[in-house]
């Protein structure tokens, strides 16, 4: 999970995970939540010093850049129960080739589809169910990157828009 630390929609989103997914998977084989963000230089909210006393939690508080951690997870997660605009945060787990597994809000605004570009679910127990089959299926996971990486290729492409709408004029 990665995000600002700050955002309480952030936070929101990180304790339903806690509460609602983490549980679910505590025991799973090449399991480990990792948080990763920006705290915007405030001190970490007593939320966040609570991370420490769950297990299979490892935090990363203001990492400049997430490229190596990208490199380590096998799935990417974002859990947020509310929100608005573009979340970046989702696209830049895709971008880094990393599948991910969000609640609908988490692919809002993006055009993400459900079940080809990511894993969807509002559920707890779901959420989980498919984290624990991404990690235990290497060829799944790249499919879902594959898909989702060449229809971000593919949909944010400024040059292939613009090109599209000067020659439709």
């Amino acid at each position: 999970i990665t995000g600002n630390l700050f955002q309480p929609t952030n936070l929101e989103g990180l304790e339903w995970y806690l509460n609602n997914v983490h549980r679910h998977l505590i025991g799973t084989r090449g399991y480990e939540l990792w948080v990763a963000g920006s705290t915007g230089g405030r001190k970490p909210a007593e939320f966040l010093n609570r991370l420490e006393a769950f297990s299979h939690v490892k935090v990363f508080y203001d990492v400049p850049n997430l490229d190596s951690i990208y490199r380590e997870c096998a799935v990417a997660v974002n859990p947020m129960r509310h929100g608005a605009s573009v979340k970046l945060k989702s696209l830049d787990a895709i971008c880094h080739g990393v599948p991910l597994v969000s609640t609908q809000v988490g692919i809002e605004g993006t055009a993400l589809r459900t079940g080809v570009h990511a894993l969807v679910s509002e559920r707890g127990d779901e959420m989980a169910s498919h984290i624990g089959s991404l990690l235990s299926a290497p060829e799944r996971r790249r499919n879902l990157v594959d898909a989702a990486q060449s229809f971000l290729a593919e949909t944010y492409n400024q040059k292939q828009q613009l090109a599209g709408l000067i020659g439709s004029v």
